[in-house]
């Protein structure tokens, strides 16, 4: 951060998103992770709580009085989604979600919510007023980013308590590629070489694509030379949003994935989902409880397709039984 690095995060110099994968132990946490998680929902339900009172004032200057707040906000996720409201931990894209649907309700008439949304917005219009998912995405990008009015800055953990948490909760930190979803390449991950050699010295041995941000053959060079240097790798699509994206990743603008990495990315989920059956079983998985891979192997190669066939067989036997009921 003091020396200005992007990592994985193109708006905030020195932030890191780490990801834990093959997560068992949510539903009776460790008191360590317990400790950590807590940290997070606290200091992240104080900032969405400043955001929401910060859009929420803006909107009402603009004449359009939403009456949201966090309750009302975790009340209406709640209702959607048919879940208790202590498990609700809101986040920017369901704040975004409230205000947009508020302003919809509360403003009918298209012409009358152009000139409300570019009050709110503080620029012109250039998207259509009655798509949500733009709407939602123009109210976060012009409220809450980096630098808007509404952006509070988020209480991070360090790495260390990041990765410890993970592992307490039985899974494998895994390190999310951005790659040339940012423009230019963040300086972290411009050269795959150096960011193979800053992961390994973090003892993280797994990595995360989002194809649809990514330009196919720059997505091959990365996974290609990550894969080649031993790392778990998985693919994901960030359905976290109301767009209607396909289930199966694509590359940047509805590209296919290159040959070959569609295999890579199968292994990876294997090897997920055979370290997470081992871990229910109380056998070391792919890392064991430090993070250090298992150490039943001689060499990296073995271990991955030693565990990517035991994830296969795991989603031979669920798909019988499943559909055996």
């Amino acid at each position: 951060a003091d020396a200005c690095v992007n990592i994985n995060d193109p708006g905030v110099p020195g932030k890191m998103y780490l990801c834990g994968k093959a997560i068992t132990g949510f539903m009776n946490p460790p008191q360590d992770a317990e400790e950590i998680l807590n940290i997070q929902r606290n200091g992240n339900a104080e900032r969405i709580a400043s955001q929401i009172g910060i859009v929420a004032d803006i909107f009402a200057k603009s004449g359009v009085d939403t009456r949201l707040n966090s309750a009302t906000i975790v009340s209406m996720v709640a209702g959607r989604h048919g879940c208790p409201p202590e498990t609700v931990f809101l986040q920017e894209r369901h704040i975004v979600q409230a205000f947009q649907e508020a302003l919809f309700r509360l403003v009918t008439d298209l012409s009358e919510r152009v000139k409300k949304l570019e009050t709110v917005l503080g620029s012109a219009l250039c998207i259509s007023p009655d798509d949500a998912v733009e709407v939602q995405r123009a109210i976060r990008s012009n409220l809450m980013k980096a630098g808007k009015p509404a952006c509070v800055e988020a209480l991070p953990i360090d790495f260390d308590q990041g990765y410890q948490m993970v592992l307490s909760l039985g899974g494998i930190p895994c390190y999310p590629v951005l790659a040339d979803g940012a423009k230019p390449i963040n300086e972290y991950e411009s050269s795959p070489k150096n960011l193979i050699a800053d992961l390994k010295s973090r003892n993280v041995h797994c990595v995360e694509f989002i194809p649809h941000r990514n330009d196919p053959d720059l997505l091959k060079h990365y996974v290609t030379a990550m894969r080649e240097a031993g790392f778990v790798i998985t693919a994901g699509t960030e359905h976290n949003t109301l767009d209607l994206m396909p289930m199966e990743p694509l590359c940047v603008g509805g590209k296919p994935i290159p040959e070959g990495l569609n295999d890579i990315f199968r292994e990876g989920a294997y090897v997920i989902a055979a370290h997470q059956f081992l871990n229910v079983h109380h056998d070391c998985g792919y890392v064991d409880d430090t993070g250090s891979l298992n150490p039943g192997y001689n060499s990296r190669e073995d271990r991955i397709a030693d565990f990517a066939r035991l994830g296969a067989a795991v989603e031979r036997r669920y798909n019988e039984i499943t559909m055996n009921r």
